[in-house]
């Protein structure tokens, strides 16, 4: 529900204490249609920020023309059913880490105090973790580099994120943590290289991705969610959503490797293979993905399309 009042008011430019009204409530479901969310959560949206009126903000508050609203996209989510995922946001998750290691490799060669490069730097890296760690965006987002995303002596990174972050059930938040150990030298390398040259430009803080606009804050979870996206439709000329990147990767895991829905299974962290190849698996041939590899070398190798 935090999240859900966090991204009100940044549509209502801070105002979360001004009268909810339908008609807004219908401006703001249009702009998170916009934005491409599905109408399944449109309507989880606008029902958590209907809700922390009537119990937070204004307890009693209740509103025919508000409730009018919801009921009609219930009836729109009803008929259009679970979110349908589309098939050309899927693209190998290699490709996606490259990406992110490419744009490393810009941001290095630019001045060695310029904000800019510091933020084409931050931009690559999470292409790069977010791809080499298919987590969900709110997790993401959670990345601590003093405590959720640790780097050791040995060029390994520890993972240790808390179940508030995590797609749980709201009863094992408090006890559940995802932990990992990824032993990645070029990541290791990427994140190490961060923290001594790019990170202190934001700030003397240790959010993994620092926001620009607001010093000392981290980026909030949409907006990762955001930043993803804008760079991944400029430098791939398809605009991946972030919580797609789990799709790409279970995808090329099966296509790539033997026994690869197993190994999707537990880099998705699913409990049954069924979950990740009946959800996550949209497999449409290796020939296909492998094109679309070339088909964007080739867009880099011409300096004109570098300007996208």
């Amino acid at each position: 529900m935090a999240e859900a009042l966090a991204g009100w008011a940044r549509f209502r430019n801070g105002d979360t204490w001004s009268a909810l009204t339908g008609a807004e409530m219908v401006r703001y479901a249009a702009h998170l249609d916009g934005a491409g969310v599905w109408v399944s959560g449109v309507l989880s949206a606008l029902t958590k920020v209907y809700m922390c009126y009537t119990h937070i903000l204004s307890p009693g508050f209740c509103s025919k023309a508000c409730q009018t609203v919801l009921r009609d996209l219930k009836g729109r989510a009803t008929t259009a059913g679970p979110c349908r995922k589309t098939p050309s946001q899927v693209v190998p998750a290699s490709l996606v880490y490259q990406t992110g290691i490419d744009m490393l490799d810009e941001a290095r060669k630019g001045p060695s105090h310029d904000m800019q490069s510091a933020t084409l730097y931050r931009n690559g890296l999470l292409l790069t973790v977010a791809a080499a760690l298919p987590l969900r965006r709110r997790a993401l987002a959670s990345l601590d580099l003093a405590t959720s995303f640790c780097l050791d002596d040995q060029q390994g990174i520890q993972i240790d994120i808390a179940g508030q972050f995590l797609k749980l059930r709201q009863d094992r938040k408090s006890y559940e943590r995802f932990q990992a150990y990824v032993s990645s030298r070029a990541l290791w390398g990427a994140v190490q290289e961060w923290v001594e040259r790019f990170r202190p430009m934001f700030d003397d803080g240790t959010a993994m991705f620092p926001s620009v606009r607001v010093r000392g804050e981290a980026l909030v979870s949409d907006v990762v969610g955001q930043v993803f996206g804008d760079t991944t439709e400029k430098r791939l000329g398809v605009r991946v959503p972030i919580h797609r990147i789990r799709d790409c990767v279970a995808t090329e895991a099966i296509e790539e490797m033997d026994h690869g829905a197993g190994w999707a299974r537990y880099l998705l962290g699913h409990k049954t293979a069924q979950t990740t190849t009946g959800f996550y698996d949209h497999s449409t041939g290796v020939a296909v993905s492998r094109e679309f590899g070339r088909l964007v070398a080739a867009r880099r190798s011409d300096p004109e399309d570098l300007l996208l």
